[in-house]
């Protein structure tokens, strides 16, 4: 204990992982990933990659539920439907598991995240507070509710695809998805330029029905934040960057300047 609150340690290393209120509940790692079994049938989800920042304060598992066919957007494009899972010991964070769409052919993250755009969201929050294994419980039953969510995430990517773009769309939907105003710098405009090559050359951009399309523009920008785009503290950040930090929020304004680009059914303006 201190005098702000408990701490929370790591039993093999002694390290200190957070500061907590007395309400908290700790949720050991073992019990909070066993729960996907839960949620989609033993064998329905295959762990893929998991990972911890810091010194272990948050930890996250990543599953691929193989048990549901992929969403395919164009003839030979494929996005599997995943699960994103992380535990938090620093009392800042709920237990969250989140719904995360990934490109198969370049294995680029596409966040989904949108409360506006995607009904109810995509996330499930329980809060370490009271019987958190038993709430889990609860989670695993609207984590259930998968199939709902992806079949919108399947109709809206579609509808990327169906949209074409020409150069100075192309060039303003980049734009904005990387940065929040209208100024032009030499910089800016090469990271731009980076963007928009990536479109035209990038994995997948030679699948018929992509190029030249917000489908085509939003995998481009996708995939500069998850290979191209460099992080302070090298590799070892880019993942953390791209599921949790600068790199999501991106992700996260990309998609939802293409949902306005296809939801009015006519031209917008990106100020």
């Amino acid at each position: 204990k201190s005098d702000k609150g408990q701490i929370v340690r790591r039993v093999d290393t002694g390290d200190e992982l957070g500061v907590v209120g007395p309400k908290y509940s700790p949720l050991q790692n073992k019990d909070a990933f066993a729960f996907f079994d839960g949620v989609f049938g033993e064998g329905k989800a295959r762990y893929e990659t998991a990972g911890y920042l810091g010194k272990g304060e948050r930890m996250w598992l990543l599953a691929n539920m193989t048990a549901n066919e992929p969403l395919e957007i164009v003839p030979g494009d494929e996005v599997n439907k995943y699960l994103l899972l992380t535990n938090d010991f620093t009392g800042n964070y709920s237990v969250i598991g989140s719904f995360t769409p990934v490109r198969v052919v370049c294995n680029n993250t596409l966040t989904a995240a949108v409360r506006d755009i995607i009904k109810g969201g995509n996330t499930v929050r329980v809060k370490h507070v009271g019987d958190v294994a038993n709430r889990l419980n609860f989670a695993g039953e609207v984590l259930s509710a998968a199939g709902v969510f992806y079949d919108e995430v399947k109709d809206l990517f579609q509808s990327f695809a169906k949209k074409q773009l020409n150069g100075e769309q192309t060039r303003n939907y980049i734009h904005h998805s990387l940065f929040d105003d209208n100024k032009e710098t030499k910089s800016r405009s090469k990271k731009v330029d980076m963007v928009e090559g990536l479109m035209h050359t990038g994995r997948g951009s030679d699948i018929a029905g992509v190029r030249g399309t917000v489908w085509g523009a939003y995998n481009a920008v996708t995939e500069y934040v998850d290979h191209v785009k460099e992080y302070r503290g090298g590799a070892a950040k880019k993942l953390e960057a791209s599921q949790f930090g600068t790199g999501r929020n991106l992700k996260t304004k990309a998609l939802k300047l293409g949902a306005e680009m296809v939801s009015y059914g006519k031209e917008i303006e990106l100020n």
